[in-house]
């Protein structure tokens, strides 16, 4: 598959059945969880649409640059409807930048931020992680699709060569 194939998927395959503020407690606690048993250091996020927070914890070794990573990531999710790296991917292939759309002090094109949709294709959210030292985009999608219990949920790191 090609990336933007991937991202489709992705998007496509990964959603919630539902998304009350109790679910969104619920995801954050399970990434929570893995990042410590991992001993991963990160800060990760998970808001609502508008923008409320329904979880934020930051593992020991985090920064405050990795909050406000977090932060910009959500809100690229939030205002492109799309993974943050999938934003990036796009724009990329059209030469477009956060200040193009007047975002540079709200958005960053970068891995790290998905989109919580519902079953019928509602946005409901965003999650976001920042500050893990490996790819981030890969390791949010490999736990929401664990969150889920979806199988065979296609990696970026799978890609073929474009």
């Amino acid at each position: 598959m090609k990336k933007a194939e991937i991202f489709e998927a992705q998007e496509r395959m990964l959603r919630f059945p539902r998304f009350t503020n109790s679910d969104g407690f619920a995801l954050g606690c399970f990434l929570a969880d893995y990042a410590g048993k991992h001993g991963l250091r990160m800060v990760l996020s998970v808001k609502r649409l508008d923008g409320l927070p329904l979880f934020q914890f930051a593992t020991d070794g985090a920064e405050q640059l990795n909050a406000h990573w977090a932060e910009m990531k959500s809100q690229t999710v939030r205002v492109f409807g799309k993974s943050s790296l999938r934003a990036a991917f796009e724009a990329a292939q059209t030469g477009q930048t956060v200040e193009d759309h007047g975002l540079q002090d709200r958005c960053r094109f970068a891995p790290g931020g998905f989109p919580i949709r519902l079953e019928d294709g509602t946005l409901a959210g965003a999650v976001a992680v920042s500050g893990v030292d490996m790819e981030e985009h890969d390791l949010l999608v490999s736990l929401l699709a664990q969150y889920l219990k979806i199988e065979k949920v296609p990696l970026l790191s799978q890609a073929e060569e474009e």
